[in-house]
């Protein structure tokens, strides 16, 4: 599985920081010496080596943090997130502004079409009604909880997982997107439409995508990948 949560991780982390800031201290020391130090301690080679010693420490450090697991799940949460909401605003935005109300404008002949309906209900039109303050009031309670829960599942996730903050990331994006729209309107714009012949599925926008894909790609990582990678860490072991 993909959690953690002991404390000599958290020593760990709190250890590597201290002393980045102590080495980060002695860089800037080395650099200060290099720039103001009299000429008598200093030559234009000493300088440049100098120089040459602040320049290849910083180079590491940086690398170091990139490296490091917690940064690269950070990064792959928070870019994904920003990213997928981004696009959903934007788009759910120019449909609001360019498509009329119900409005259907064919993409793909017998597939698919840009549309413009209100959804009242949860991803996919699911429980949609009459809009009402309780039913508003409901469903953002629902989005908040899990937006809490999937945080929580954020913190506890491994390092050195990409797919994982991935997931994550893409569902957490969708459900703030749609949380906003709730907010704002008290209903969540949907504008694709995916239909063969007469068949017509719910019409969903980028956010419910992206949540959609985000909790395939986490069954994907817990179902088969991190198996996977247990069964691989069995053999080396008893090799």
């Amino acid at each position: 599985m993909f959690f953690l949560g002991d404390n000599d991780t958290q020593k760990g982390r709190l250890a590597s920081s201290r002393q980045f800031r102590t080495e980060g201290l002695g860089v800037f020391g080395l650099i200060v010496f290099s720039r103001v130090a009299p000429k008598t301690l200093r030559s234009d080679r000493l300088r440049g080596e100098l120089c040459a010693i602040s320049r290849g420490i910083l180079s590491e450090k940086v690398g170091d943090m990139w490296r490091k697991k917690p940064a690269r799940k950070h990064w792959t949460f928070w870019i994904t997130m920003a990213f997928v909401l981004a696009c959903d605003q934007v788009t759910k935005a120019m449909v609001e502004r360019f498509i009329p109300l119900y409005e259907s404008i064919p993409v793909i002949g017998g597939l698919f079409n840009i549309i413009h309906v209100k959804n009242t209900g949860v991803a996919f039109g699911l429980f949609a009604g009459d809009i009402s303050p309780f039913r508003t009031v409901f469903f953002i309670g629902i989005t908040i909880v899990a937006l809490i829960v999937i945080f929580l599942i954020f913190r506890r996730i491994k390092g050195d997982r990409f797919l994982v903050p991935l997931s994550l990331g893409m569902i957490m994006a969708g459900a703030v997107g749609n949380l906003v729209d709730r907010i704002r309107w008290g209903y969540v714009v949907d504008f694709l439409d995916v239909y063969w012949h007469d068949f017509h599925w719910p019409a969903f926008n980028v956010a419910d995508s992206a949540i959609t894909v985000g909790v395939l790609l986490l069954l994907i990582e817990n179902l088969f990948l991190s198996r996977e990678k247990d069964g691989s860490g069995e053999v080396t072991r008893s090799a």
